[in-house]
């Protein structure tokens, strides 16, 4: 997941006109870029639409409106994406699941997914609950994000962004690892719906963050979603 966003877009370009409409509760598997289809089966619960907020950088945030189904938070909510190339339309009505992990097809995890960091929740948490100092921007609070999630180069930050990423890590002991998330998952957005052999699949567009208020093998129970073998990166 090691990508550039364009300085002229918000994580975001039009993405590719629906081919087969899906429902809310329907299982799919999703095919990365080189063509691989999962063998593990994901769930729709919702479409849903981001939009930008005030201020919001090229990685958010974004405003999630609830179109049709359920989130574990309902709707109204900000959030930021994942990947920093990966991208998607502003505006645009996108179906959509929630996962231990994001799902990428530039991602060096494949169709296992990429889980979401503690770092990252740190982040996410502060800056929903409104403590965040002044200097976490929302572009700096975005960059912090990506490099947690091993997107971009530490010196690839602004100053106020290595701050956040510190100040992160400091406050959860001085060890980040992928993966080590207790409530922040993954809502990753799809679309070019085919049917291959009867399956339905899909392709990512983006992953953004969800805050996920029930234990996550509840919340897998109830949305009925596969489950893809989790590995783990440290950084400190």
């Amino acid at each position: 997941m090691r990508k550039l966003v364009s300085v002229f877009v918000v994580c975001a370009f039009s993405a590719a006109p629906l081919l087969a409409e899906p429902t809310v509760g329907q299982t799919f598997y999703w095919q990365d870029k080189g063509g691989n289809i999962s063998d593990y089966q994901l769930t729709v619960v919702a479409q849903v639409t981001l939009t930008q907020i005030s201020g919001s950088s090229n990685g958010g945030a974004f405003l999630v409106t609830v179109n049709q189904g359920t989130l574990p938070l309902g709707g109204g909510f900000t959030t930021f994406c994942i990947e920093d190339e990966i991208t998607f339309s502003p505006g645009t009505k996108y179906w959509v699941s929630v996962d231990s992990r994001a799902y990428s097809g530039n991602s060096g995890y494949g169709l296992a997914g990429d889980p979401i960091s503690n770092v990252t929740e740190y982040i996410y948490d502060t800056w929903k609950s409104g403590s965040a100092p002044a200097s976490w921007t929302q572009s700096a609070v975005s960059q912090a994000i990506w490099y947690a999630e091993d997107e971009v180069a530490y010196s690839s930050l602004s100053a106020d962004a290595k701050t956040v990423y510190d100040t992160a890590l400091a406050a959860i002991g001085g060890v980040g690892s992928i993966g080590n998330a207790g409530h922040t998952w993954a809502l990753n957005l799809w679309n070019s719906w085919t049917t291959v052999g009867g399956k339905l699949i899909a392709k990512d567009v983006q992953s953004q963050l969800i805050t996920v208020p029930v234990p996550g093998a509840v919340l897998l129970g109830f949305l009925g979603l596969g489950y893809a073998g989790m590995k783990l990166r440290k950084r400190v």
